[in-house]
């Protein structure tokens, strides 16, 4: 190493912060020997981003663009590095031609808007991605007799924080969510410790199907949800509501004056009733509701299918109750 080189390295104790997300960037470092933690907290958890070891490079972006640091550095052992200023760096670029220089402007550019991006998607997602890979998991175990699947706690949590890059604390702690919002179930099994338990794999599985579907379609990899999980017109989902409240209240009668739906819709949603016109005229066409007008009797609707109303309300409800689900376990 020549004398510049020596100049420039420094000691670095385990533990000690080598740069912090978020405040301004003046050197780039080489590591010769340990190892760098990058970390970045994402809401009010520590998500480890990387493991550096000797011969990696890291802070490069912030001498480039003049930009904060985009995560924090940690030595995770007592660590040596090569320190290069901007200055320094700088003074060798001058020799590079300027539309190679305009280059790595670009590129650093689109890499912090990629770390933006993951940062975004695994503060909303990692709750997802973790009810994910755990029914995964669950797939790979043969139910017992009671059609319940054991796994073992600990390993599957490493597994998971393996796969998804997340520590091991923080997806306990999900796991812990998960068991709390009924999805399954923590107990001790002899030989094996601690145990995810889930009693109801169907229902684990279906939230795991949202979960997935969800994340893509926030990270762009997906257009919509399926048919299965997909009920966009707020209309339709706020007539059957509607419908089911009139329909339960007047027990097995299958016909109720017009002017009971049209207040009913109005007292509760705040909106005209001809916005509710186009989805009543669909629940004609597919023979759900039908409307009439007695002679000597003011208008009247006819539910002349409660199996398909019954239909749809258990779509709405079950949509109701993953939304909610989801709302939690990212919370």
């Amino acid at each position: 190493m020549s004398f510049m080189e020596e100049r420039l390295k420094r000691q670095i104790k385990k533990g000690e912060v080598i740069f912090q997300d978020g405040k301004p960037g003046q050197s780039m470092f080489i590591v010769l020997e340990g190892q760098v933690e990058i970390s970045k907290m994402l809401g009010d958890q520590k998500t480890i981003l990387a493991k550096l070891g000797a011969g990696s490079i890291f802070g490069e972006m912030a001498i480039i663009d003049s930009q904060p640091r985009s995560a924090t550095a940690t030595a995770a052992t007592n660590t040596i590095l090569l320190e290069i200023s901007r200055e320094m760096f700088r003074s060798r670029l001058e020799d590079i031609p300027k539309w190679l220089q305009a280059f790595y402007a670009i590129i650093v550019e689109r890499l912090r808007t990629a770390t933006k991006n993951q940062s975004i998607l695994l503060t909303r997602g990692a709750g997802r991605q973790v009810v994910n890979l755990l029914a995964i998991l669950a797939r790979q175990e043969e139910p017992d007799a009671q059609g319940k699947v054991i796994l073992p706690w600990e390993k599957s949590v490493f597994s998971i924080a393996f796969y998804i890059g997340l520590n091991d604390e923080r997806v306990n702690d999900m796991v812990n969510k998960i068991v709390t919002l009924s999805l399954g179930k923590s107990d001790r099994r002899e030989n094996i410790g601690r145990v995810f338990i889930a009693e109801n794999p169907e229902k684990l599985y279906q939230f795991a199907e949202y979960c997935r579907e969800r994340y893509l379609v926030e990270a762009g990899h997906a257009k919509g949800m399926s048919e299965q999980f997909r009920f966009e017109d707020t209309q339709e989902m706020e007539l059957l509501q509607v419908l089911e409240e009139i329909t339960s209240e007047e027990g097995a009668v299958e016909d109720f004056p017009a002017a009971t739906l049209e207040k009913r819709l109005q007292d509760r949603f705040k909106k005209s009733f001809k916005v509710y016109q186009p989805i009543i005229e669909s629940f004609s066409q597919s023979g759900l509701l039908d409307s009439f007008h007695p002679e000597g009797s003011e208008p009247a609707f006819r539910i002349n299918n409660r199996d398909l109303l019954k239909e749809k309300l258990k779509k709405i409800q079950l949509l109701a109750e993953l939304r909610d689900l989801e709302k939690k376990i990212n919370e």
